[in-house]
């Protein structure tokens, strides 16, 4: 039996999780209102606002997506259809990168210290998850 978007938890989780995000990126904005002087001194606190600006609308535009498909009486299947174009899972990973840079430029403002070790535990991450990644294809290519 074929489910419909909104019965899908992975739909929902995407809702929610870009609202989040979507969230997050204009807090950014608001905290920034306490300390808008400092921009012109900081370096990267200038970036940081420049990919927080990128961030935002990114992840806005995906959340309202989100949620439009997420209302829409589509099958599980035409949901998947259309976020398997092309160009969508390469504007989700150019979106996310600018968020870890953003946050990434926004720590080196208050430490270098605490920027390197956000680095080594983005680094950490990254390689934890091609281990998966790499682990769980080969699982599947074994069972065909």
């Amino acid at each position: 039996m074929t489910k419909n978007v909104h019965e899908d938890i992975r739909a929902t989780q995407a809702k929610w999780l870009y609202s989040a995000i979507s969230g997050f990126c204009a807090a950014f904005f608001l905290a920034l209102f306490s300390g808008a002087e400092q921009i012109n001194t900081s370096c990267s606190l200038e970036i940081s606002t420049i990919l927080f600006a990128i961030a935002l609308p990114l992840f806005c535009v995906f959340s309202i997506t989100h949620i439009y498909l997420h209302e829409q009486t589509l099958k599980i299947e035409d949901y998947e259809n259309i976020l398997r174009k092309k160009w969508v899972p390469w504007l989700t990973i150019f979106a996310f990168g600018v968020l870890i840079f953003a946050i990434g430029f926004l720590i080196n403002h208050f430490s270098a210290i605490a920027s390197y070790a956000y680095v080594l535990s983005i680094v950490f991450c990254f390689v934890t998850f091609c281990f998966i990644y790499i682990s769980t294809h080969k699982v599947k290519a074994g069972s065909k």
